[in-house]
């Protein structure tokens, strides 16, 4: 017996891991919406590194 029926497309895959490895919620919008409410997990990545500083003239 197989998990799926059909062979997972390469992009399937590749959006599964992605969410994996970074912790992300994957669903359609509304479960996201849910999902974030109810746990406070992010949907989507957040930008790479520290916040940028503001420069004071």
């Amino acid at each position: 017996m197989a998990l799926f029926e059909e062979k997972m497309t390469d992009i399937n895959e590749q959006t599964i891991r992605k969410s994996v490895n970074k912790g992300l919620v994957l669903g359609d919008d509304k479960f996201k919406s849910t999902i974030v409410a109810l746990t406070g997990n992010r949907v989507n990545s957040g930008c790479r590194g520290r916040p940028r500083s503001a420069i004071d003239d």
